[in-house]
């Protein structure tokens, strides 16, 4: 099933992804929305862009990424955490090429992936058969308790910093005007306050993570705590 002004990259992949099916022996389906029990998640369903059935009832959904060099989306995460908690289905996702940015935010989601060539080969990368989804949870909380540890640790560092340049500010603006302290000690305010809504925000996104892990988000948020939260002034 083609969707309406599809990227003509994807169109060709489910082209080619359908001979490699049939050469693989794999029967290949009518894509059809899988709901998603209310006590598992509020996703809604799954759909996909190709499905298969092998075994009789095991259902595979191939996610088609024609630009790999992407992490998964977090829609796609949201697939995979779904689909753990449903028998019989699995979620993999096909490229065409393969990235370090897309092999390893699929094996921290918990999906397959498979390299599909020109010649409608199809190569494994990630088994979903060897998929433990207990192991990616743990994994995924392991990674949030990391970052938690080094937001603290950042935490401390920026306070630390704010406290001494208030300490130094009357030696450091003994030779400014009156205009210029104020100015002065209202930029060390303005990011001290920056810092405290950066550690809020990175802290609100950990305890989402801590039910909803999304691999892409952990991502940016070990970035963010590498590079710290933005300053009003460089110079200052």
């Amino acid at each position: 099933m083609v969707a309406p002004y599809e990227d003509p990259r994807k169109s060709s992949m489910r082209t080619l992804l359908s001979v490699a099916l049939d050469i693989a022996g794999i029967e290949e389906v009518e894509p059809e929305p899988i709901p998603v029990p209310d006590d598992v998640s509020s996703f809604g369903k799954i759909l996909g862009d190709a499905h298969s059935v092998a075994d009789g009832d095991v259902r595979t959904i191939y996610i088609l990424r024609p630009d790999p060099s992407k992490p998964l989306p977090g829609w796609a995460v949201q697939f995979a955490r779904a689909a753990h908690q449903i028998d019989n289905l699995r979620i993999v996702v096909v490229v065409d090429h393969m990235t370090v940015v897309i092999e390893k935010t699929c094996r921290a989601a918990g999906v397959g992936l498979l390299l599909l060539d020109e010649s409608a080969t199809l190569t494994i990368y990630i088994d979903p058969e060897d998929i433990d989804p207990a192991q990616i949870e743990k994994d995924c909380l392991d990674q949030v308790r990391d970052l938690r540890r080094r937001l603290d640790k950042k935490v401390g560092l920026i306070e630390a910093e704010t406290a001494k340049r208030f300490a130094d500010t009357t030696e450091l603006t003994s030779n400014m005007s009156d205009e210029m302290q104020k100015q002065y000690i209202g930029y060390i305010e303005a990011e001290a306050e920056r810092a405290d809504d950066w550690a809020r925000g990175i802290s609100e996104l950990l305890d989402k993570a801590e039910t909803e892990c999304v691999p892409g988000e952990l991502e940016d948020v070990s970035e963010a705590l590498l590079n710290g939260p933005p300053r009003v002034h460089e110079a200052l």
